[in-house]
C-alpha cells in the first residue's frame, strides 16, 4: 500500500532520534506559533501586565509548553540516539487554531460574547 511506504519514509531517521515526520511537524507548527500565536501572546502580556488572568493567558502557557517541550525532547533525542522523542508540536498549533477559530466565530455572529466595547 502507499499508506505504508509513506509512514514508512515519514519515520526514516534524520539524525539519530529524528524522524522525517518530527522535522516536518517542526517546520509547520512554527510559523503557526509565530504568525497565529502572536495574537494571543501579546494580549496574554497585557493581561498579566495587568494581573488578570484571561483566556489568552490560558491559551499562551498551553501552546508555549507543548511547543517548548517538543523542542527540548528533539533536542534531547539529538544528544541521545536512545530516546525516543516525544513530540507534539500538531498539539502546540491546533490548541492556536482551535482558539483562533472560537475568537472569529465569536466575534462574527456574537459579538456580545467577546465584551468588546
Amino acid at each position: 500500500m502507499e499508506i505504508d511506504k509513506t509512514k514508512e519514509k515519514l519515520e526514516a531517521h534524520i539524525f539519530y532520534g529524528i524522524s522525517w515526520a518530527s522535522f516536518f511537524l517542526f517546520i509547520f507548527s512554527t510559523p503557526i506559533q509565530i504568525f497565529v500565536g502572536s495574537k494571543f501572546y501579546s494580549a496574554a502580556y497585557q493581561a498579566i501586565k495587568h494581573k488578570v488572568a484571561t483566556m489568552d493567558v490560558l491559551i499562551s502557557i498551553g501552546s508555549l509548553s507543548a511547543y517548548i517541550f517538543s523542542i527540548i525532547s528533539v533536542l534531547y533525542g539529538i544528544m541521545d540516539p536512545d530516546y525516543h522523542v516525544t513530540e507534539v508540536f500538531e498539539t502546540s498549533g491546533m490548541v492556536d487554531l482551535f482558539y483562533l477559530l472560537y475568537f472569529t466565530f465569536c466575534s462574527h455572529f456574537f459579538p456580545f460574547c467577546l465584551n468588546i466595547s
